[in-house]
């Protein structure tokens, strides 16, 4: 199985759109590029704040102030190689309880829904790609854990990893 890219409402080639994509580091999914003269980003933001509950509003604001903690100096140093692996910003998260918000609060996560942690992933996104799947990783792994783990395992992986104790990585098999 391949992925391929899909260009929606482009006002450009197909093909530009795709190497450019690929320039920028982006992987074969879906690419939603605005038409001509852009989209208006206060219609956006009230549409959006709109549709989010008081809960999310406030898990909103905790991962803001998460993304404003991050000091720029470390995304300086982890562009200059002097930092491969933040762990620190991993710490950050899990020390505010925001690593593995859907997963129960029997393992540390927070018992939320997909829809809460994807407000906390726009917001994440505020930051260099490389943090939002460091961010992302402790559900992506996690998941696999929660499902189809045993108790044991749970207990030995999931609770420490929601805890910012132990890294997580995954292994694709997909060729690229």
């Amino acid at each position: 199985y391949r992925s391929r890219l899909e260009v929606v409402n482009s006002p450009y080639p197909p093909r530009r759109v795709y190497a450019r994509a690929l320039r920028s580091g982006l992987r074969p999914g879906v690419i939603i590029v605005p038409p001509p003269g852009g989209v208006d980003a206060q219609e956006v933001t009230a549409m959006i704040e709109a549709m989010l509950n008081d809960s999310q509003r406030r898990l909103r604001e905790e991962v803001r102030e998460l993304v404003k903690a991050v000091p720029r100096q470390m995304i300086l140093d982890m562009d200059a190689d002097v930092v491969r692996y933040p762990k620190q910003f991993v710490q950050d998260a899990a020390a505010r309880n925001l690593l593995g918000l859907r997963f129960s609060q029997e393992y540390g996560g927070r018992g939320l829904k997909w829809g809460d942690e994807i407000v906390a992933l726009d917001e994440i996104g505020a930051l260099p790609v490389s943090l939002g799947c460091l961010f992302s990783l402790v559900s992506i792994c996690g998941e696999a854990l929660q499902v189809f783990g045993s108790e044991k395992l749970k207990r030995k992986y999931l609770q420490p990893t929601i805890k910012g104790e132990m890294c997580c990585a995954e292994a694709l098999t997909e060729p690229r």
